[in-house]
């Protein structure tokens, strides 16, 4: 997981090979400006600016309109998904997970994402839920942070997904939680399980990994904790 604190985030992330970038995402007099703390943003640095514009320069050019390409038939992600290329030259079927970490009022700020990813949008490029079906897109959209779970799930066709809390899927009665709402699951690392990196990881430590990752895979979710050990590096 690549975050925005670096001087050119998205760019960075791909040169490295990562697939899942966070985008911290601040609602300032009607623009979208991305830092990890309100005394970290600029002018300059926009959801726009960094993220948006930049996804959709590198699609466009990973899909040229050419002699080999026009009239061809693009690969599929899954069997109800014809798509292009995406983000990754040796792996164009790999989504790019785009995490936008709402930190001001999730229901003043969705409204605003929603209009900022609309170029991506036309272009065809945001994975999306319709008709009971979820096609797969060069990008795939979670709201996280502040997101506002009922507006998102209320979205039809949905292209902006809802990170779902990945402590609270072990209960058989709650269906609220699918991959078409949430293909992801997260929670806090320190909170949830507790091993700090130094010394052996307790057996219930363990367990607790093992069941919150269970508990993902069953609903077909992806789980992700965040705040893991940063040092040592094994421990991660």
């Amino acid at each position: 997981m690549f975050e925005d604190w670096r001087d050119v985030p998205l760019f960075t992330a791909l040169s490295m090979g990562v697939a899942s970038v966070e985008a911290d995402v601040w609602l300032v007099n009607g623009t979208l400006y991305i830092g990890h703390e309100l005394a970290a943003l600029t002018k300059a640095r926009t959801f726009d600016s960094l993220y948006v514009q930049p996804l959709l320069t590198i699609i466009n050019n990973m899909n040229p309109k050419n002699g080999f390409t026009v009239g061809q038939t693009a690969p599929k992600l899954t069997d109800a998904s014809d798509i292009v290329s995406g983000v990754f030259d040796m792996s164009g079927d790999t989504p790019l997970q785009l995490l936008v970490d709402v930190k001001t009022d999730g229901v003043q700020t969705l409204p605003y994402v929603l209009k900022a990813l609309d170029p991506l949008r036309q272009a065809g490029y945001l994975s999306t839920f319709a008709n009971g079906t979820l096609t797969l897109g060069p990008v795939l959209v979670i709201g996280t942070g502040n997101s506002p779970l009922e507006p998102i799930k209320a979205l039809e066709p949905r292209d902006f997904f809802f990170d779902a809390p990945l402590t609270e899927l072990s209960i058989p009665s709650n269906t609220t939680w699918s991959p078409d709402l949430s293909p992801i699951a997260s929670t806090d690392y320190g909170v949830a399980v507790g091993w700090s990196g130094i010394g052996p990881i307790s057996d219930a430590q363990r367990a607790n990994i093992t069941k919150f990752v269970h508990d993902a895979d069953s609903r077909g979710i992806k789980s992700r904790f965040w705040d893991t050990p940063g040092w040592p590096i094994s421990a991660r």
